[in-house]
C-alpha cells in the first residue's frame, strides 16, 4: 500500500489482513517508519526505499517459498516474531530501463470504488 499518510493505510490494510489477503507497504514514509510499523503488525511485509525491483523478488519469493532473508529491501517478521531487516536495495541508476506500468489493464474506477466504498467503516 502506496500512501503518505499510514492513518489512511491503516483501514484498509486490517480488512484485507482480517481477510487473509497479505499486506505489502512500500513509500517513503514506511521506509522511515519500518520497523514500529511491522512491530504493530500494520503490514505483512515493508518493502523499503527502492522497491520497483523487491515488489517482484518478494512475490516471487512467497509464491516459491523461497528465503525471504534474500529478498532486498524488505522489513519482515520472522517465524518466531523477530523482526528482520534485510539489505536495501541498491537505487536504480537508469530509470529508463522501468519497464512502463500497463494502466490499460488496471480497471482504476472499480479499485477505488472497492477501496474506499465497500472497506466497513471504523467503529
Amino acid at each position: 500500500m502506496l500512501n503518505t499518510s499510514i492513518s489512511m493505510s491503516l483501514r484498509p490494510s486490517d480488512h484485507a489482513r482480517k481477510n487473509k489477503v497479505t499486506v505489502i507497504w512500500v513509500g517513503p514514509l514506511v521506509t522511515a517508519l519500518h520497523v514500529s510499523q511491522i512491530k504493530k503488525g500494520c503490514a505483512d511485509y515493508i518493502l523499503r526505499k527502492e522497491w520497483d525491483f523487491s515488489v517482484r523478488n518478494l512475490l516471487e519469493a512467497l509464491a516459491n517459498k523461497a528465503d525471504l532473508h534474500k529478498v532486498k529491501g524488505l522489513t519482515w517478521l520472522d517465524g518466531t516474531g523477530a523482526i528482520v531487516v534485510n539489505e536495501d536495495e541498491p537505487p536504480i541508476e537508469n530509470l529508463d530501463s522501468l519497464p512502463i506500468p500497463a494502466y490499460d489493464l488496471l480497471r482504476s474506477r472499480k479499485f477505488y470504488e472497492k477501496l474506499f466504498c465497500q472497506v466497513p467503516p471504523q467503529p
